[in-house]
């Protein structure tokens, strides 16, 4: 069975980004939406305005921007063409501060961290949003570094084991083009997988899963090796 070159590739690599997609959901808790955190502490009226001062103080270190004297705060913006900078410190987010001092005896106050982009799979988003509030609340003395796992690693991983699926399919069913439609779901997964060690390289604390890469790495090199073998049978 002969089948369009290009309808069959463009179908095949779709299929595999959609599949990494869904197992990144799946492996981030199922995870999915405009992820915020809430932190509530109280301090006396005495301490409030020293709370206040170490509180800009940590946010101004995090790279927290003030809209107004009293915030919002945001922080971030990743930067195109520069992998590292999708990272959590660098993802866009805004921190609201919310304050009842009505009580005669202490201040009410509520912290409110939001991610503006849509999180599709927690890959420690959750985790990094709280350590944040935990350190400009002062409940901590330094701030985490919450490492995250690249989603170019793991898609990497999933291109690799979806090609040899395809490859194991198209034999059976006997599709053509074999080989060149091989050729682009293996180079694929090679591609990004030395870019996503690279980017890895570059940020080891911020950013984990240089194995998921290498493991997809080897992957789409046997399974290109398997693909020419059978084209050759």
């Amino acid at each position: 069975m002969t089948l369009n070159f290009t309808v069959l590739c463009y179908s095949l690599v779709g299929m595999g980004i959609v599949l990494s997609l869904v197992l990144n959901i799946v492996f981030g808790g199922f995870k999915v939406g405009k992820l915020a955190r809430q932190l509530a502490i109280s301090v006396t009226h005495e301490q409030f305005p020293a709370f206040l001062a170490r509180m800009n103080q940590r946010l101004t270190e995090l790279g927290f921007q003030a809209e107004g004297p009293a915030g919002p705060y945001h922080q971030g913006g990743s930067q195109f063409g520069v992998p590292t900078s999708h990272t959590h410190a660098k993802s866009k987010k805004v921190l609201e501060l919310a304050a009842d001092q009505s009580d005669s005896q202490q201040v009410s106050i509520v912290l409110s961290l939001r991610f503006k982009d849509l999180i599709v799979g927690d890959t420690g988003e959750s985790v990094y949003a709280d350590a944040v509030l935990k350190y400009i609340s002062n409940e901590t003395d330094s701030m985490k570094v919450v490492a995250n796992r690249s989603f170019m690693a793991f898609s990497t991983l999933v291109l690799a084991g979806w090609a040899w699926v395809a490859m194991i399919g198209m034999k059976i069913l006997r599709i053509e083009p074999f080989m060149p439609t091989m050729i682009t779901l293996t180079v694929t997964p090679i591609i990004t997988s030395f870019i996503a060690i690279i980017t890895i390289a570059l940020k080891p604390a911020e950013l984990r899963g240089i194995w998921l890469a290498i493991i997809g790495l080897v992957a789409g090199v046997l399974a290109f090796g398997t693909a020419v073998l059978l084209a050759m049978m």
